[in-house]
């Protein structure tokens, strides 16, 4: 996976290139559906190595669709463990439509 486009403090991981095996954004697009990462450092889901690289804690990723097939992905994170609220969750699935 490639890091297309970000915005604010992420700048400096525009091109940055994770596998999709073993990270949320891969199992995201896997099962189509929005997930949520309270912790990274307690969450098997994830690729805790990148986590670190990149400097999150918890993060919430919907999949981008078209056609029914899943194209990339919509993620937001934060520094902060359990950052997101249910309501963050559903803003994130309305951006992705």
């Amino acid at each position: 996976m490639v890091y297309r486009a970000v915005s604010n403090g992420a700048s400096h991981l525009l091109g940055l290139r994770l596998h999709v095996q073993n990270s949320l954004s891969g199992m995201c697009i896997e099962q189509k559906q929005t997930l949520y990462c309270k912790d990274s450092e307690n969450d098997t889901r994830v690729d805790r190595e990148a986590c670190r690289r990149v400097g999150l804690r918890s993060m919430a990723v919907v999949p981008l669709l078209h056609c029914d097939e899943a194209v990339g992905v919509l993620k937001i994170y934060s520094e902060q463990v359990d950052a997101f609220k249910q309501e963050d969750l559903h803003i994130l699935s309305l951006m992705s439509d």
